[in-house]
């Protein structure tokens, strides 16, 4: 087998591999090797399956095809491709919170016999001030279960400020106020993302900030566009001309 030293910095996982090999199991390592010679298109990030007129690939020496069947050149299909990773994930660690966030009202409605108690009761009513709930003299299982449902309507929020953003930084607060890339729930914020990149039909154009300044935009029959900007939000910015100030898109042919 390949020296553990070249698979991992860690001396248990060594001890680990050396394990498996006698064993013979297979590991990540193991599976990665036989799938050697990786495609290069999907190295690059230039292959998409998004409909299913491909996969189109993207030929990175110019000498063949430089736009997918809907249009869609090098920039954008690797923006894409990013956006639908960035979507995928935050789904993913989204409900790691909103997991918490349920223990929390189970253990707000339900007492110990969801096998877990409110034990600080500093603490929670810290966390209702904080998040506007009342808890002048209400029964502590009340002011929780307010604060959890308070908690869990964050996940799916469509307008407003998130309430933990008030726990960042004043000077971060502005910055994303300026750039118009507040936070927002995670719900939305991810629908958003993954409609943007699961249309075809788009074609890339030149156009003006709406705010001034050069643009670009990538365009269909709806003037739907894919921005990825300096908040690495990565998002469907709506069916409206123009664009964003601090946007990064893909440039136009």
């Amino acid at each position: 087998m390949p020296n553990p030293q070249n698979r991992s910095a860690d001396p248990a996982a060594r001890e680990m591999l050396v394990l498996a090999e006698e064993m013979g199991a297979k590991t990540v390592w193991d599976r990665h090797d036989d799938l050697k010679p990786l495609c290069g298109f999907g190295e690059l990030g230039l292959c998409c399956d998004v409909c299913y007129m491909g996969p189109c690939r993207i030929d990175p020496f110019g000498e063949r095809a430089q736009v997918g069947a809907c249009g869609a050149d090098a920039h954008l299909i690797v923006a894409r491709n990013l956006a639908r990773a960035v979507a995928c994930g935050a789904a993913a660690h989204s409900d790691h919170g909103r997991e918490v966030v349920e223990v929390f009202r189970g253990a707000a409605e339900a007492g110990s016999s969801s096998g877990y108690a409110i034990s600080n009761h500093e603490r929670l009513m810290a966390l209702a001030a904080e998040w506007g709930v009342e808890s002048a003299n209400r029964p502590q299982r009340h002011v929780a279960a307010d604060l959890a449902a308070r908690m869990a309507s964050q996940f799916g929020l469509q307008d407003g400020p998130l309430v933990p953003l008030a726990r960042a930084p004043e000077e971060q607060r502005r910055r994303w106020a300026k750039m118009g890339i507040a936070p927002r729930g995670i719900d939305r914020r991810r629908l958003d993302g993954l409609g943007g990149v699961e249309h075809c039909g788009v074609r890339p154009v030149r156009a003006r900030a709406a705010r001034g300044g050069d643009g670009r935009r990538w365009s269909r029959s709806g003037r739907c566009r894919l921005r990825v900007n300096a908040g690495f939000r990565v998002a469907r910015s709506g069916c409206f001309s123009g664009n964003s100030a601090g946007a990064f898109e893909s440039p136009a042919l």
